[in-house]
């Protein structure tokens, strides 16, 4: 069988050389030389006839020249048995003490098999989230190919392929073991999630369709050859004509590589069509992996290049993004590939900023970006070289990966359980010490007198803690909105856009012009995550002293006031953090959280399993090497992927200039941002932020306040109790603690095996 596109869409549509001419918009003679020479045939030639025909891109290839996609040895399963084993062990332990029984007037003891209950369910969320499957996400224009990647990746013919833009909403890809239990049809392995048109609710977030209420959200399930192309595609009826809105569509497979990661489809940007560009409102620091797409024979493009700038202000490092030249084909000379993919890696160095630049390990020159260098390749499925180079790359770095993944989610868990541990054997001691002596009620009146005026005292010291924290808020956020205007004016300038086109050697060309509109956007945000970096790790900082200056005063207080309540198993940072659950944006406290989490033998698990799933899918590391620089694609960036886009239109309109061609440009560039008021987004997102840190700071504070005032009344009961209560609350707290005891050495020891 030939492997001619030409050829092979002549005979399975039974086309003549004229109407595929007809459809290709080139001559009779263009497409003899077509059939002579198939590798110089460009991509967007082999989009169009196989839009017009109907026939996948790789079967215009032919079978027989069509590539096998990588095989990965199955690391996932293997490495995430112990971090299971532990995750069921803490569910056995919950049970465990969730089935002791304790008399209503027991109220202590009740508290305490619940908050011991509270901190296994997050070792079982955190320890879940931490250790999932790696995300696999490719983004890029509609033309690029993504799914037919996917599809080559995974080895079957899954998500619509095509010339015109098909994919039309985010699509999961996940193994069928993975399947929920609502899906009882053996037949059904996709579930549409969505909401019907005008009833004004909001878009369904990926968590809520991963939550309990799941099965609320669905409007259809089915098996995915069917329901792909009806929900998924412009091609597909509901698109056309659908009463419904769709937020996601899952796909469950019986594909070997979806064991051991989840790959997300999504549409490509820049089709024309507004709704389709949602990747580029995706934070690409949620995915483990990015594979970014462009075409060979018109590589990184403006708006591609504006939209991988975005993607890459938001990554730690290069080592999990793969940047891909497609359809090589169309090219054919290799040396030629590497020079464009060369040229490509100089412009997108150059449009970096210096801190970008640092924290990626690339610099501008010959040999300054080999690290960048090492993440292209080149890709076509019916090329045997460059599938062999992406399929050697995916086989070794993905294990490597998914065990880092595992390794850093066990050490934190390890962490954790050996603290609580530690703690709770801790209590088991102090009750045994414990011996009550006789008091007669007065004494016992005076006691709770004396708890409740501590308690108020505590209480007092925190608003003053509070008020203390918001000024501090209040000072900088007013020197980072001075500061923020001293900056712009130092970037937004024409001396130093012309200095900058100097220094860069850039040229009166469209693409240098570009490049220099994606570089002053990010020297924009770079400037004012750095402002808020600073002055948030500060905060950080003035939060822990004031807490642990807090913590001090209430335990100082308790001896000079000779009081028996103990606050030694008081968790106060846990008690603080509880306040961000409910919240979606923490502010600098997000920093805080990551300071802490990095700083503390408990690890990320100080904080509550909401806050630790929010701060992950903002891309803020929470335990181990956290860092607090990491929280910037939390607040993301005011020179969005949007306003650049704007930014490149508003100069290519203008056109190429002449004769002072330099202080034009700057000047047509200083012109567009005013226009676009980016000054004042800069400036509105540095208000949202210290706003969103001083709300976040109310909650906490209220959090911290209200369970303070609650364990001096608990500390205050126990001075009420009969004789009898009293050796029975200090036999079921031994029996809670000795449950927990043994209950987080099992789970050590399955990590350990």
């Amino acid at each position: 069988m030939t492997n001619n596109p030409i050829e092979i869409a002549m005979e399975k549509a039974n086309l003549s050389v004229e109407r595929i001419a007809s459809i290709l918009e080139v001559t009779r003679q263009t497409i003899n030389n077509y059939m002579k020479n198939p590798g110089q045939i460009p991509a967007e030639k082999i989009f169009k006839l196989s839009s017009a025909t109907g026939i996948a891109v790789d079967k215009l290839y032919g079978s027989a020249q069509i590539q096998k996609g990588p095989i990965v040895v199955s690391t996932y399963g293997e490495e995430f048995k112990n971090l299971n084993t532990l995750i069921n062990t803490a569910r056995d332990t919950s049970k465990s003490l969730s089935s002791i029984k304790i008399d209503r007037n027991l109220e202590i003891c009740r508290e305490e098999r619940e908050k011991a209950v509270f901190e296994l369910n997050d070792i079982i969320n955190v320890a879940s989230i931490k250790g999932r499957k790696p995300t696999i996400c490719a983004f890029g224009p509609s033309d690029a190919g993504k799914s037919t990647l996917i599809n080559y990746l995974l080895g079957e013919e899954i998500v619509p392929v095509g010339y015109s833009p098909m994919t039309t909403v985010p699509t999961y890809i996940k193994h069928e073991s993975e399947k929920p239990d609502f899906l009882e049809d053996p037949v059904d392995n996709t579930i549409v999630y969505g909401r019907k048109k005008g009833e004004g609710g909001k878009k369904i977030s990926h968590s809520a369709i991963e939550g309990e209420h799941a099965e609320d959200y669905i409007i259809r399930r089915g098996n995915y050859k069917s329901l792909l192309k009806e929900f998924g595609t412009r091609e597909g009826e509901y698109y056309k004509n659908s009463n419904w809105e769709i937020d996601e569509i899952d796909v469950y497979a019986n594909v070997d590589l979806l064991k051991e990661v989840t790959f997300i489809d999504i549409p490509g940007f820049d089709s024309g069509d507004d709704d389709d560009n949602i990747g580029l409102a995706m934070d690409a620091s949620t995915f483990d992996v990015i594979f970014f797409l462009s075409t060979a024979d018109a590589y990184l493009r403006g708006h591609e290049l504006a939209a991988l700038c975005y993607i890459l202000r938001m990554r730690e490092d290069l080592s999990s993004l793969y940047l891909l030249a497609t359809h090589t084909n169309s090219i054919g000379d290799p040396d030629e590939v590497k020079k464009i993919i060369y040229r490509g890696c100089e412009r997108i160095v150059s449009t970096m900023s210096e801190d970008e630049k640092e924290r990626l390990g690339v610099r501008e020159g010959e040999g300054g970006f080999k690290a960048l260098e090492k993440r292209c390749f080149g890709f076509d499925m019916s090329s045997e070289k460059y599938c062999n180079e992406l399929n050697s790359s995916i086989e070794k770095e993905l294990p490597r990966i998914i065990t880092n993944r595992l390794n850093e989610a066990s050490d934190e868990a390890r962490k954790a359980c050996q603290e609580y541990k530690k703690r709770y054997q801790a209590l088991i001691d102090n009750v045994k010490k414990e011996r009550r002596s006789f008091k007669s009620q007065e004494d016992i009146e005076e006691e709770k007198k004396k708890n409740e005026k501590a308690a108020e005292k505590a209480i007092e010291d925190l608003k003053e803690a509070k008020e203390r924290l918001k000024e501090s808020i209040s000072e900088k956020e007013g020197y980072s909105l001075s500061k923020m205007k001293t900056e712009y004016s130092e970037v937004l300038n024409e001396e130093f856009i012309v200095k900058t086109i100097d220094t860069k050697r850039l040229r009166n060309k469209k693409a240098d012009i570009e490049d220099l509109s994606n570089y002053l956007s990010g020297e924009l945000n770079d400037r004012l995550q750095r402002i808020l970096s600073t002055r948030s790790k500060d905060f950080a900082n003035e939060l822990e002293k004031e807490l642990n200056e807090y913590q001090h005063n209430i335990e100082s207080n308790i001896k000079k006031m000779k009081l028996n309540a103990d606050f030694s198993g008081f968790d106060f940072t846990r008690a603080f953090a509880a306040g961000l659950t409910g919240l979606s944006t923490y502010g600098a406290l997000a920093v805080w959280a990551s300071i802490v989490a990095g700083g503390s033998n408990l690890g990320a698990y100080i904080l509550v399993a909401k806050v630790v799933s929010v701060l992950s899918a903002l891309g803020i590391s929470v335990g181990g090497t956290a860092a607090a620089v990491s929280f910037v694609s939390a607040i993301g960036g005011p020179v969005t992927i949007g306003i650049t886009l704007a930014i490149i239109a508003a100069i290519a309109a203008f056109g190429i200039f002449t004769g002072t061609w330099k202080n034009r440009v700057a000047s047509k560039m200083v012109k567009t941002y005013r226009e676009n008021r980016v000054l004042d987004k800069c400036c509105n997102t540095i208000k949202t932020y210290w706003r969103d840190t001083e709300n976040a700071l109310d909650n906490c504070m209220d959090s911290l306040s209200r369970q303070v005032r609650k364990h001096y009344e608990e500390e205050s009961s126990k001075e009420e109790m009969a004789n009898d209560d009293y050796i029975k609350m200090t036999t079921v707290l031994q029996i809670i603690y000795s449950k927990c005891v043994d209950g987080y050495s099992s789970m050590i020891e399955a990590l350990c095996e």
